[in-house]
């Protein structure tokens, strides 16, 4: 049987992998979709000047996912026996 913190960190590593195919579809739309120039008016210029931050934040939600996925894998090796999984 898998522990609940076991289970915690597979379903934060799942969660963690939708989102950030999510925020780089919107990072797709947002940035590369637009037209030529800068948006015009203030979020025009916010959305300009956050993005290379922006361009982060997939690449570290996969690494989140990625960890927590090996991390709880090997929890689960580690927590079974020749004769079972307990």
């Amino acid at each position: 049987m898998i522990d609940s913190k076991t289970r915690l960190m597979l379903v934060g590593g799942v969660v963690a992998t939708g989102l950030s195919a999510a925020t780089s579809y919107l990072l797709r739309v947002v940035y590369t979709d637009r037209p030529t120039g800068p948006t015009p008016g203030p979020l025009g210029q916010l959305a300009t000047d956050a993005e290379p931050a922006a361009r982060w934040v997939p690449f570290l939600l996969l690494t989140i996912a990625i960890t927590l996925l090996i991390v709880s894998g090997v929890r689960i090796v580690l927590n079974c026996s020749p004769s079972g999984c307990s």
